[in-house]
């Protein structure tokens, strides 16, 4: 009786570790997953997602390496040509989405000040006979006083 109680006694505790065994893999597998979302990360901390993303994306981007730069003197370049080593090309004039947008952003700035204040300006800055006035209708050529009456 004592062995039906100690093997009884020993199912019990194997089915409580068998449950608290499949709840705590449940949680790590759902930590895992956790773990393994960007979206969770994003919560979390979206101000450092979107720094990370951003340094990310710039490492991304193909043309933002580094390029190796040499110092040699004319001599040493005519040598080079000479021999067929270096191959003479124009540089391509590059510009950046940056540098169009300031560009895009300074031109409608200036255009809508202009369209603002140009009036003004021009009113202020104009010369009294040299603005073109319409033309006046002619006026009829006046008679003295005394042969008026």
């Amino acid at each position: 009786m004592a062995e039906q109680c100690d093997s009884q006694v020993l199912r019990e505790r194997m089915a409580r570790i068998r449950n608290r065994m499949s709840s705590e893999v449940s949680v790590l597998k759902e930590d895992a997953h956790r773990l393994l979302d960007w979206r969770w990360y994003v919560e979390q901390s979206p101000w450092l997602s979107l720094s990370a993303a951003a340094v990310l994306g710039f490492w991304l981007i193909p043309g933002h390496h580094v390029t190796p730069t040499v110092k040699l003197d004319d001599k040493s370049i005519e040598d080079l040509i000479q021999k067929g080593a270096v191959k003479v090309q124009t540089a391509k004039k590059k510009t950046s989405l940056t540098r169009s947008l300031l560009s895009l952003g300074a031109t409608l700035a200036l255009k809508t000040a202009w369209n603002q204040f140009g009036p003004q300006l021009m009113a202020q800055l104009a010369v009294p006979g040299l603005s073109p006035q319409p033309p006046q209708p002619p006026q009829p050529a006046r008679q003295p006083q005394e042969a008026r009456r």
